[in-house]
């Protein structure tokens, strides 16, 4: 990725929406902020009536929809209590309910206690509200399995052009039988298995496991000649036919019998039938007895050995022959590919590039999710990346992912000087920076690599500014994505982020190639009263913790602490630059002499199972805080000879009431902080941001009573999802805030 440090950073941003929150205490703005795309879009469903009203699901942050055919995408979360979600279906009976799977525990954590369990959701007016409609627990119900987008589409509201009423039996427009295909990873002593075909004869109401029940289902479909005809995909198993609604079920003994088939299609108006798998695409002649491969070697001749998750017929050519697929082989762009014979030969299609953005640099680099078309011919497709619409005018599948926030940003922080400058690191891409509150982005990784590997960009982890020296700002950054990796370094920018140096001299020896990675960085502070002094606490990969520091701004380096992991970052008290680190074993390591000797400050509690966040107050260094998992927050007020736990799992409950969960989600809503802030100018006053695992975030609490009070601090409006990162500036007028895209809060609205 070149670098731009003299125009702004073209990247398509979503100003979603500006609010005002009357209820913060005054006039108060939010804007939201997106880089466009990123993670995985893993459905989509568009409005039969209005080809420009379509919705999306992520992997991580919820629902999406646009208004305008993809120009710009607005989160419509909004109460729904889950954020991994798969596919998605829209009532044929009624296109304003909206139906969505998502997954709450996806793989056994035992073979036999914890089976895997999805959710299924419905908003009756179209996305503006949600209800939890089927889940585990509730007057002993047994749930599904859903697993990832490999498992779209499996979610079939059955349906008879010809005869609407025979799914709708009480006129109320809300089809009566939708099947769900349900998958399991379990062995075979498992006997409580979640995979098979489940359905609903009641509107949702009640589900049943009917059949195929130790059968992982990927994907059904429902046969267009015939109603009463479905299609089942499975892993490994093949394809599998039902000639009654889904009630019985027969193998289809042919050449897919050992394979995963991903999706199914039949040509309009034939015998034909295509199928894609983890072998490639099949097509049938014969209804489905025999298969053979459709060979795609006229796109290349080495592609022999492909797999194929998607395929549509193009409902513009009425002769039926025209079909788009998604295919997937290693180290490949070519991701989209068309047939205009009906499968004998094909090509590659043209598809929009964006050098600025990382994932849209090349083309598509990722998995082709869903294909979707509307009846007046509007062609949409989901991606590992980001949305894209079919121009048949420039025969380009054009970038249709503005407002998409899905992407998992590690870390924010405001310029000291300027609060509408701040600096963003996210996965997957190299570091950015907003002079604007994050309305356009620059990219800033010049130098920001390996120095053996500069063509590759590091995703930035940490930053750490000096007060003092703006201009001059630490960062770490890793390569790759993922929580496991451990080839790291440390920059240092004496130009506010427009070049990079590495600065490794003293810190252990690490690399990029296999094998080579040693160590990752969880936390880098820099010294408010010395911007010379910088301290960062290392992971290692055999491991326990290290923290190191250098004085002289990065020449050199020393190891000052031995520790255990330390999963949290680092603090540096403004006042008097007091460090503390949170490692493992419920216990906070503290220095109050600038890292020269160091303390253990035990915290007390029975289910804390690790520290997410540290911050010290700026104005009282007697006073800090950590977010801990499942158990919310503590704070000490002595320097850590103490700790109260201010923020318990029992207090979440208010915060709760009007998302849509099941009563058992709710009863066990993970109370997981993974961000805390104090004001930097009342020590009384403390921000953090709630991030569990599967379910949906309750955004940022704040307190301005250490704890003894907590209100949420955002428009509900906006739902703010769940937040990583958190920063004030000086004057505590400004918030940015981050998980899966940004949040810039501004008190006077300007």
């Amino acid at each position: 990725m070149r670098s731009n440090r003299n125009r702004p950073f073209l990247v398509s941003i979503l100003i979603a929406r500006v609010l005002i929150a009357n209820s913060l205490g005054g006039q108060s703005y939010w804007t939201r902020h997106t880089i466009g795309g990123g993670g995985s879009e893993s459905a989509i469903a568009v409005d039969p009536r209005d080809s420009d009203v379509v919705y999306a699901t992520t992997d991580l942050g919820g629902i999406i929809k646009t208004t305008n055919g993809g120009k710009e995408w607005l989160a419509v979360n909004n109460n729904i209590g889950n954020s991994n979600l798969y596919d998605i279906e829209l009532d044929p009976l009624n296109p304003d309910t909206v139906y969505v799977l998502a997954s709450l525990q996806r793989v056994r954590v035992t073979w036999t206690k914890t089976p895997p369990n999805g959710e299924l959701y419905r908003s009756r007016d179209a996305g503006h509200s949600w209800e939890n409609l089927w889940s585990e627990g509730a007057n002993g119900r047994r749930s599904f399995g859903i697993r990832s987008s490999e498992q779209v589409p499996n979610l079939l509201i059955l349906h008879d052009p010809s005869n609407p009423g025979q799914y709708d039996r009480d006129g109320d427009r809300l089809s009566d039988v939708i099947l769900v295909g349900g998958i399991d990873d379990f062995k075979g002593e498992a006997t409580d298995v979640r995979s098979g075909i489940w359905r609903s004869v009641d509107e949702g109401t009640t589900f049943e496991q009917i059949a195929l029940e130790r059968l992982s289902i990927a994907c059904l479909y429902q046969d267009p000649r015939d109603p009463a005809t479905v299609w089942a995909g499975t892993y490994a198993h093949g394809l599998w036919r039902s000639d009654d609604h889904g009630q019985t079920w027969r193998p289809c003994a042919n050449e897919l019998a050992r394979s995963t088939v991903l999706d199914v299609k039949r040509k309009p108006e034939s015998n034909v039938l295509f199928a894609s798998t983890n072998k490639g695409i099949y097509r049938s002649t014969e209804d489905g007895s025999s298969f053979e491969k459709v060979e795609i070697t006229s796109v290349y001749k080495t592609f022999t050995e492909y797999m194929s998750k998607t395929l549509i017929f193009d409902n513009r050519d009425k002769t039926h022959n025209t079909i788009f697929a998604g295919i997937d082989r290693e180290k490949s762009w070519i991701k989209i590919i068309r047939s205009t014979d009906g499968g004998t030969t094909w090509k590659k299609t043209n598809v929009e590039l964006n050098p600025e953005i990382a994932w849209f640099r090349h083309g598509i680099g990722g998995r082709i999710n869903d294909f979707q078309q509307a009846p007046d011919g509007a062609l949409y497709v989901s991606t590992w990346r980001g949305v894209r619409r079919y121009d048949p005018t420039s025969d380009t599948w054009e970038i249709r992912s503005k407002g998409i926030g899905n992407i998992v940003i590690n870390r924010v922080r405001f310029d000291p000087r300027d609060p509408s400058i701040f600096y963003l690191g996210m996965a997957d891409s190299g570091p950015y920076k907003s002079f604007d509150r994050g309305k356009t982005w620059q990219f800033i990784g010049e130098g920001f690599t390996f120095p053996d590997k500069p063509q590759s960009h590091l995703q930035a982890t940490q930053w750490a500014i000096a007060e003092t020296h703006p201009d001059l700002v630490y960062a770490c950054g890793y390569m790759g994505s993922g929580g496991k990796t451990y080839a790291c370094r440390v920059f240092k920018s004496e130009d506010a982020g427009q070049t990079w140096t590495g600065i490794m001299n003293g810190l252990p020896a690490t690399g990029w190639q296999p094998g080579q990675g040693t160590w990752r960085t969880r936390g880098l502070a820099v010294d408010p009263a010395d911007p010379n002094i910088v301290y960062a606490a290392l992971e290692m990969k055999k491991g326990g913790g290290r923290i190191y520091r250098t004085v002289n701004g990065g020449k050199s380096w020393e190891q000052v602490h031995k520790m255990g992991n330390p999963y949290a970052g680092l603090a540096v008290c403004r006042k008097n630059g007091l460090v503390a680190c949170a490692g493992s074993d419920k216990v906070v390591h503290i220095s109050r002499n600038r890292g020269k000797d160091w303390e253990e400050s035990a915290v007390i509690a029975k289910d804390l199972m690790q520290i997410y966040a540290i911050d010290i107050s700026p104005t009282d260094p007697n006073r800090i805080c950590i977010g801990v998992n499942l158990q919310g927050a503590h704070l000490s007020k002595d320097g850590g000879k103490t700790w109260t736990h201010i923020l318990k799992q029992s207090d979440f409950a208010p915060f709760l009431a009007n998302l849509a969960v099941s009563d058992r989600v709710r009863e066990n809503y993970p109370a997981t902080i993974k961000a805390v802030r104090f004001d930097p100018t009342n020590p009384d006053t403390l921000y953090v941001g709630h991030s569990p695992g599967g379910p949906m975030g309750v955004g940022i609490l704040k307190t301005t009573d250490s704890g003894r009070t907590w209100s949420p601090f955002s428009d509900p409006k906006l739902f703010l999802n769940k937040i990583r990162t958190i920063d004030i500036d000086p004057k505590g007028q400004n918030v940015v805030a981050a998980g899966l895209e940004a949040y810039y809060y501004h008190y006077s609205g300007q």
